[in-house]
């Protein structure tokens, strides 16, 4: 920690940090101080909860229209401006159990008694 130009450079990776992109749902949101609590619907469920701050959002898309700064956001490719009615609204080979874009819940059956009665 004596050489002067490593310790600038390891202050600088702390205070910049990492860039990073999530897929989340709002909770909270604090206008006084400019940040967000979210759910990173990708994280491990213990520990999912992120405080996200408005001032270093790049790009936010939301139903599939792109909202940014007027600037383009690095590593996007050409997304439409508007949704295009005409096509699905989800691609069915991308449907799994357990993807969370799926909007199906799947249950497994463990026993049958009946016809009326599983």
């Amino acid at each position: 920690m004596k050489n002067a130009a490593s310790l600038k450079e390891i202050s600088k990776s702390v205070i910049e940090g990492d860039s990073i992109q999530m897929v989340c749902h709002l909770v909270e949101s604090d206008n006084n101080l400019g940040r967000s609590l979210v759910i990173d619907v990708n994280a491990p469920r213990h520990n999912n909860y992120r405080q996200v701050d408005h001032r270093t959002i790049e790009f936010i898309i939301y139903k599939n229209i792109k909202y940014s700064l007027g600037r383009k956001a690095p590593g996007t490719g050409d997304l439409p401006v508007k949704v295009d009615r005409s096509k699905p609204k989800w691609d069915s080979s991308k449907l799994a159990v357990g993807n969370w874009f799926s909007q199906i819940q799947y249950y497994k059956v463990k026993s049958i008694t009946d016809k009326e009665n599983v």
